[in-house]
């Protein structure tokens, strides 16, 4: 990964040829509860959220109808918020993420791109977002609700023609690469 990027569109451009193709095939070869909750990328322990592991695949069981992407991550934030782990709150975006890819009608992300907070020193797409376009700009945008995320149409000078969950993708990975007011 090159890492001196002058503009957002060499940034884009080196998600497109470098992460996307992985992201896509890590989401899309989800077989078990454990690969949706923990994924390829996530740093956590299997079996570290056994009991979310259950809800969830009772839920795949189900085959609950889902009318959006946000009624989706409301669902597995649920679930992940009463099993007791602090740190579950980092993979609710993640987990809902690749469920909703692999659900028989894909649901992903349209309105909104979620900015969550990481833990110490790991990238975020909040941090991109502020690293980007300022503490300011994030505060003024950002749902005043736990969602924590911002309307994707507020994104589209800097990342035109993007997905939501592409935005998101590109905030986290390529956090430290931004700086303030980047040029497209």
């Amino acid at each position: 990964m090159a890492t001196n990027f002058k503009r957002v569109r060499d940034i884009i451009a080196d998600y497109k040829a470098n992460k996307q193709p992985n992201i896509i095939r890590q989401m899309s070869t989800c077989t078990t509860m454990d690969d949706y909750v923990y994924g390829d990328h996530q740093n956590r322990r299997k079996g570290q959220y056994s009991s979310v592991s259950t809800a969830l695949g009772l839920l795949k069981i189900l085959q609950w109808r889902f009318t959006n992407f946000e009624h989706l991550y409301d669902v597995v934030r649920a679930i992940f918020m009463t099993s007791g782990h602090a740190s579950a709150y980092l993979s609710i975006y993640d987990t809902a993420l690749r469920i909703g890819y692999n659900h028989a009608e894909p649901i992903l992300p349209s309105k909104y791109v979620y900015l969550y907070k990481s833990v110490g020193t790991s990238p975020s797409p909040r941090q991109g977002a502020i690293n980007l376009y300022g503490q300011p700009w994030v505060d003024k945008y950002m749902d005043k609700d736990y969602r924590q995320r911002i309307k994707t149409r507020w994104f589209s000078k800097k990342f035109p023609n993007m997905e939501s969950w592409e935005i998101e993708s590109i905030l986290c990975i390529y956090a430290k690469y931004f700086y303030l007011n980047m040029p497209y």
